[in-house]
Formats: C-alpha cells, structure tokens, sequence
C-alpha cells in the first residue's frame, strides 16, 4: 500500500534545535557537553578529550541528525518532560560503535546495523561507547499512528535493520551534502523517501509480534486502504467505510480509541497532504478550486479553513512560500 504522509508542523523549538547544528558543530570537552542547551543532558564519560560532532537536517516534519564521537551518556529527566519532543520517537542506526539504552523498565543494547528506539514523552538513558557513529531520526508521533505504527510499544525497543540500515545512511548523507539551494528543493523528497523506508524498517520490527488484537489490527490497515483510495472523493467519509467494512459507525470510531488519530483526522490529513503536493507541484496559477476538488474538499473555503487550522497559514502563502525556496 503506497500512503503519502501526513504534514506535521514541525515546532519552533524542535526548528531551534536542529538551526544549531545544521552546519556539523562540534561539543568538545566535558564542560561543553554539560552547558550545552539540549532537551537532554548529555554527559561524557571522560574528563578531557570529549567530542562530539553533531550536524542536522530537517524539512517539514522530520528532523536528522548525525552523531559522531567519544563516549557518553544521554539523559532525558523528568524536568526536561512536557516540550515539544514528547510528540516525537527517537529512531536510532548505529552504524559503528554501540548504543545501550532503557526506558520504561526495559533496556536494549544495539550494535553495527542496529536500530534502536526512544520516546521523549518519558524518562530514558542512553550510552554510547568510543567512536559511535549514528544517526538520529526524530519522527512525529502521529504520523507513525497514522501509518499504522503502534508506538506505545517503542519503549527501548530494539533489532536489526540488516543493509537498509546502510542505504537510510547513504541517503541522509546524501541530504546532508547537497548545495543549500538545491537542498530546499529537494528536501520534501528526501524527507519522504527517509520517512518511507523508516516506516518500513520500524513495521518490520511488529513482524511477528504477538497481539491479541489481530483482527482489529487488520481493520485498521483495511481502513487506512479504504482512505487511500477513497479520499478524493468530497463524498467519502465514516459511513463509506463502515459499508466497506461491514460494519457500524461505532465500531470504525472503536478500531482507532486509545491511537493518537481519530478516522476523521486520518481522512482530512491525508486530503491535506495531497493539497499540498499539488501546491507544490503545479503551476502557481491552477486555481485553489481545482486544488480542492481534486483533493477531496468540498470548495476552496473548506480547504482554507483546514489547511489554515493545521499548518497555520493559507494555501496561497505556502504555495508563495515554497515558490520562493524554489
């Protein structure tokens, strides 16, 4: 199933903390390591000759970063609980080196094409040992819920990514060493080819992953089709998946209680996504009407009201926006 994913807005804080490292600084000596302003307090496991290089990348949802250096210890305490990075999942590849790390009474050890993952919205420790190299990804919450992804169960969770570990490696590096301008517009495309192999490396860690909720959980990935194919339509909505299903209203709205999306925000997101491609993709000139419809809202009002409500500015300034990156 091919799902173009959902635009989450990405906060200005966690924007703040990848400007900081866009360019590949470097945290050098204990001292550096304990002032730096991080969501985490990061300590070195010696007193002279730490460092750790850093550098970051990001586009509209998804934040990179590449991490390299002496060993240390990262930890992510209750006064640094109820920021902007409780709505991510931190995805660790170890390319070199090793990782250990435990949360939620669980600990993980990760080695060369290991993946390893985090969620910021409770304590954790991690620790790595001299000469790691990895690379970090942070991903929305809501778009993994959106995919599928059941992300209550990524507490200190960890296995092998085998050689796709190697190729998500090579296209970040890829990311990283384009030319700032040519780096703007390509962005949104690296971004969803990261987030598509990440989604497909982190769906392969519930392969065989046992659940009493099997049935449910294949009605879920039934529903997320049904949108898929569905969504264009001003018409679709709950009622036409419920026939689809077999089933009542009340036990589509049931499938997705307790996830961190509703079926109607999954309707409307994924017509959000499409409107933005096409602002991306055609000419500045296509009207916001057939934009609309050829997304799946009833008129360009309800498109405006939507897409205004999620990324927090109209259609015609993000098409002006992009246009000016472009």
């Amino acid at each position: 199933m091919s799902v173009t994913m959902p635009v989450v807005e990405m906060d200005l804080e966690v924007r703040g903390y990848g400007g900081r490292y866009r360019r590949g600084d470097s945290l050098t000596g204990a001292e550096a390591l304990r002032a730096a302003k991080e969501p985490w307090q990061v300590m070195s496991a010696t007193r002279v000759g730490a460092a750790i290089t850093i550098r970051t990348w990001y586009c509209d949802r998804l934040m990179v970063s590449r991490c390299r250096g002496n060993a240390a210890s990262l930890y992510r305490r209750r006064k640094h609980l109820g920021d902007a990075f409780d709505q991510y999942i931190h995805m660790v590849l170890v390319h070199t080196g090793a990782v250990t790390v435990r949360q939620g009474g669980r600990e993980a050890i990760a080695g060369p094409r290991d993946i390893v993952t985090l969620l910021p919205r409770s304590i954790f420790e991690g620790h790595n040992l001299d000469g790691t190299d990895a690379t970090l990804l942070q991903i929305p919450i809501v778009f993994l819920e959106y995919r599928g992804i059941d992300t209550d169960q990524l507490e200190a969770a960890a296995w092998s990514g085998g050689l796709m570990v190697d190729a998500l490696r090579d296209l970040v590096n890829g990311g990283l060493a384009l030319a700032e301008g040519e780096g703007a517009h390509q962005a949104p495309y690296m971004e969803q080819a990261v987030l598509e192999l990440a989604t497909g490396l982190l769906s392969a860690y519930f392969i065989g992953y046992s659940r009493n909720d099997d049935l449910s959980r294949s009605n879920r990935d039934r529903v997320l089709e049904l949108v898929e194919d569905g969504f264009a339509d001003p018409a679709f909505d709950i009622d036409h998946l419920a026939t689809a299903l077999g089933a009542s209203r009340r036990y589509v709205y049931r499938l997705f209680e307790g996830r961190k999306v509703s079926v109607a925000s999954i309707i409307k997101s994924r017509r959000l996504d499409e409107a933005e491609m096409l602002l991306r993709t055609l000419p500045e000139e296509t009207a916001l009407n057939r934009i609309a419809r050829v997304s799946g809202f009833a008129s360009s009002t309800s498109l405006n009201r939507a897409f205004k409500e999620r990324n927090g500015i109209t259609p015609t300034q993000y098409r002006s926006n992009y246009s000016t990156d472009r």
